[in-house]
């Protein structure tokens, strides 16, 4: 079964926190309007990257990768858009552990993303295999033209295993996030007064 990660922004400013972003219409809400909000905070992130999940959460871990910070759960200040939304997972989970957490910008800046690296192992096609070397990143620039670029993830033990390469945290965490924290930076500045909540299910 998939995980998705569900992600918002929250400053603080002489005040409780505050949601910053947009609001959504809820679909939902027309078939159920008794039990449903009309609208929902919007996804800052919708990508199902399991690596940016083991490195902000420790969820789906099985590479090894260290995360930020240990998991903090759901604040208890909570802006009343998110915390709204959260119950509603909670209520239709029943029960299922949503691995809710928070860091702020400061945290997340400040992380050594493009110093901490990691040994990734994979299966590629064999005839890209040489390409391969375990000091080295993933060879997007050698990828012969007309061969799929991809691989699929393999313990480094499988006998099936024939590619090992280096990756940067940033690497990991994919342009989309790396760029969302980029653009929150110029605006907000690397500040402690804004996080970022997230949970998975």
């Amino acid at each position: 079964m998939g995980t998705d990660i569900f992600l918002y922004a929250e400053w603080r400013h002489n005040e409780p926190w505050q949601f910053i972003g947009e609001m959504s219409e809820n679909i939902v809400y027309q078939y159920d309007p008794e039990h449903e909000n009309p609208y929902h905070p919007k996804d800052l992130y919708n990508v199902r990257n399991y690596n940016l999940f083991a490195i902000l959460a420790d969820v789906r871990n099985d590479v090894g990768y260290e995360c930020i910070a240990p998991r903090r759960g759901i604040p208890n200040d909570l802006s009343p858009e998110i915390k709204s939304y959260f119950e509603v997972f909670q209520s239709e989970e029943m029960g299922r552990e949503l691995y809710p957490g928070w860091l702020t910008l400061e945290e997340l800046v400040h992380f050594d993303w493009h110093g901490k690296r990691i040994q990734r192992y994979g299966r590629v096609d064999e005839r890209v295999a040489h390409l391969f070397h375990s000091d080295r990143g993933f060879p997007f620039r050698e990828w012969p033209q007309g061969i799929q670029i991809g691989y699929s993830r393999m313990p480094k033990a499988s006998k099936y295993c024939n590619a090992c390469w280096t990756e940067t945290y940033a690497e990991s965490a994919g342009p989309d996030f790396m760029e969302l924290l980029d653009t929150f930076s110029r605006k907000y500045g690397v500040s402690k007064d804004i996080r970022l909540v997230f949970w998975f299910a």
